[in-house]
């Protein structure tokens, strides 16, 4: 499922996050709350970064 998380996690069951950094409009955000709440609920998560972005 692909979702907005700039509003936090969606319901349910979360087995992981991939997490896009820059995002789409080239903008690096903090996103130390969604990995943290994601980590609570048991998920793994991951960074991919495109530094040359």
């Amino acid at each position: 499922e692909v979702a907005d998380l700039s509003k936090g996690l969606p319901e349910g069951a979360i087995n992981g996050v991939v997490l896009q950094q820059p995002g789409v409009s080239g903008r690096v955000w903090d996103q130390s709350d969604v990995i943290a709440a994601a980590k609570d609920r048991g998920a793994l998560v991951t960074v991919a970064a495109d530094l040359l972005a």
